[in-house]
């Protein structure tokens, strides 16, 4: 899961506290000072400018560096991120809020696969502040991706009970119980992302699946297509990802159950709604042999697929 502004622990308090008042004692500060005003602004490009020019009057100068190193991080740069948060840490390795930075350099580890220098980071993080909950997301991916089930379910719920709003965690812990198929519990979370982040692809498609898992099948369709038209690539087969996506989580299920033919029938019909008629029938044709009760439902539900396209 890449980091966003919401996993993102932004220190806007401390900066604004420390070159506000109209004071600048230098114009590196001054610099500083209306980056901070034009991050509240979302100018992000202006923030980065202006704290790369307080770094080149003082290079020491650490709140440069993490705004920069957050600015970034909304831009998606993580890889420029990085050693903005390395310098931060560098420069002020017990300052008040240090957690964070760790944190957040812990997320972007973990969003490029390098779970080893993510856990380390984490662990960090948790340490100097028990209470600070998104570490315990970051760390709860690890785990999950490491196949510690039971180390990231109690990594989620810690992050729930610290912020009940983390909607990452919702996302981790709901994937989890989908695998698990814990269907009522899973379906639970995704309702909690969705009310959180009503315009979430995965959670959308993620919780149409699991109510087809059910037997919810008008239900299920309603949740896929709202998810695709939020983002259509979200339904895509092959996606250059590293993480889990709606299709490959699918996918994962009907591995650990290739028996269960609501699985294999609503991979055959968002593979439909993609375009792939000979991989839908192939899956339509095999649920149907698994549980020939469902051909009624595959014909009547086939059409509104394929008016997805």
């Amino acid at each position: 899961m890449t980091p966003n502004s919401k996993r993102i622990a932004i220190l806007l308090v401390l900066l604004i506290a420390t070159v506000a008042g109209g004071q600048v004692p230098n114009s590196a500060q001054g610099y500083l000072e209306r980056a901070a005003t034009n991050f509240k602004l979302g100018k992000l490009d202006a923030v980065i400018t202006d704290c790369s020019k307080a770094i080149q009057l003082d290079p020491k100068l650490v709140l440069a560096y993490y705004l920069r190193g957050n600015a970034l991080v909304l831009q998606r740069r993580l890889d420029d991120a990085l050693p903005d948060y390395d310098k931060v840490i560098e420069l002020a390795p017990n300052a008040p809020g240090v957690e964070q930075v760790y944190g957040n350099r812990g997320a972007i580890r973990e969003s490029k696969g390098y779970a080893k220098g993510a856990l380390a980071d984490v662990n960090k993080a948790i340490a100097l502040n028990p209470d600070y909950g998104d570490p315990y997301t970051t760390r709860g991916n690890i785990r999950s991706e490491q196949g510690d089930i039971k180390g990231a379910l109690a990594d989620y719920d810690k992050a729930i009970l610290i912020n009940p709003n983390d909607t990452p965690a919702y996302v981790g812990r709901g994937m989890i119980r989908y695998q698990q198929d814990d269907l009522d519990l899973a379906l639970k979370d995704y309702d909690n992302v969705i009310r959180l982040e009503p315009r979430h692809p995965q959670a959308h498609i993620d919780r149409g699946v699991i109510k087809g898992l059910e037997g919810q099948i008008d239900a299920a369709i309603v949740d896929i297509r709202a998810g695709a038209a939020i983002d259509a690539a979200a339904i895509a087969e092959n996606q250059p990802s590293t993480f889990s996506t709606p299709f490959s989580t699918l996918g994962q299920y009907i591995s650990a159950h290739p028996t269960k033919a609501r699985a294999i029938e609503m991979r055959g019909l968002i593979r439909l709604m993609n375009g792939n008629v000979s991989g839908a029938d192939q899956d339509l044709r095999e649920c149907v042999k698994l549980a020939p009760e469902l051909q009624t439902e595959i014909d009547r539900v086939r059409p509104l697929m394929r008016s997805s396209q």
